[in-house]
């Protein structure tokens, strides 16, 4: 079903072609102000006084790691083939346990694949670099930094 149908057939209470909507109503056309009334007196603007401002954060809010830059030759094992159509929950799932991590790449990278790899995270600190294979498609990641921490490396393709 055409998604359209469902907000197009609101108005007549039955499934309508919202093409022929405009046959019976007018498409409200809404008029930009001439002009926008911006309010900034809470941003604080950088400054140099403020430059050596320290700040403080909460046990599960940390500082993104360093990645060191990858490099042009990379030897890994492969340590997880995820096969195709793999979620997003798959990679990193979400709940009450993982997303108060969410601003800890540390912390939350043990949660990485461990619904279906639960050592995932042991055996990337162990071996140090490994690539996960994906054979088509995967979900979108959440937190794109998180599967390299602590040195999850991707491959996408077929496997040879």
């Amino acid at each position: 079903m055409f998604p359209g149908n469902r907000r197009g057939g609101g108005p007549q209470g039955v499934i309508t072609d919202p093409r022929k909507l405009a046959e019976e109503m007018a498409y409200p056309r809404i008029q930009d102000p001439e002009r926008y009334v911006v309010d900034a007196s809470s941003i604080i603007f950088p400054s140099d006084a403020l430059r050596t401002t320290k700040v403080l954060r909460g046990p599960n809010i940390q500082p993104l790691p360093h990645l060191e830059a990858l490099p042009e030759t990379l030897t890994a094992e492969v340590v997880l083939n995820v096969g195709d159509n793999i979620s997003t929950d798959t990679i990193m799932p979400a709940g009450s346990k993982v997303l108060p991590l969410r601003s800890n790449i540390q912390a939350i990278s043990e949660f990485v694949y461990s619904q279906i790899a639960p050592e995932f995270h042991l055996e990337c600190k162990e071996k140090g670099s490994v690539v996960v294979i994906a054979e088509k498609t995967t979900g979108r990641v959440r937190a794109a930094s998180t599967p390299r921490w602590p040195r999850a490396t991707w491959g996408c393709g077929p496997r040879s």
